[in-house]
């Protein structure tokens, strides 16, 4: 069996329609056709507004907690990569979303006080690159997670030092 036959499995609805639909216009099985399908697919479900929709949520998008710098910025581009499968609000291609738009998402989704103390720095979205935006989040990462070592430290010294444990540590 094809990716091409096997793919409806996970559609349904409108999404299996216009896999259908797909189908029909890219009938060789062939890794191009099969990639066509997918954004057929895509600009189908997503309409019109598909695009416009994506940068608005991109604009608003937070990194994770648990996420690394290095991960979320690579999971950001990742997606702005992707943008170009979506329909125009003309349902054509949209262009690229320039560079600046990426990084100024990118940075935004950053912890509000890791953004303010990048910006008050003298740091830019406009002007930085990828490698200055990630080099300066993990340092405020280190620095954050060297506070919290700081402070359970400073905890335990002081728990020990309330049940009468005086040894200094």
């Amino acid at each position: 069996a094809t990716r091409l036959m096997n793919y409806p499995r996970i559609c349904g609805g409108k999404g299996l329609k216009a896999w259908n639909r797909a189908r029909v216009l890219y009938v060789a099985n062939t890794q191009a056709n099969f990639n066509n399908c997918i954004r057929y697919l895509i600009r189908e479900v997503s309409g019109k507004v598909g695009h416009t929709n994506f940068k608005a949520y991109m604009e608003k998008v937070k990194k994770p907690l648990s996420m690394l710098p290095e991960a979320y910025i690579a999971r950001m581009e990742e997606l702005f990569e992707m943008a170009h499968w979506l329909s125009d609000e003309a349902g054509g291609i949209p262009p690229a979303i320039p560079l600046l738009e990426r990084h100024k998402s990118i940075v935004n989704g950053f912890p509000n006080a890791w953004v303010e103390q990048f910006l008050a720095a003298g740091n830019s979205a406009a002007t930085a690159t990828r490698e200055e935006i990630l080099d300066y989040m993990n340092g405020r990462l280190a620095r954050e997670q060297d506070q919290v070592e700081h402070g359970k430290k400073r905890a335990a010294k002081a728990m020990n030092s309330r049940n009468g444990d005086h040894r200094g540590g």
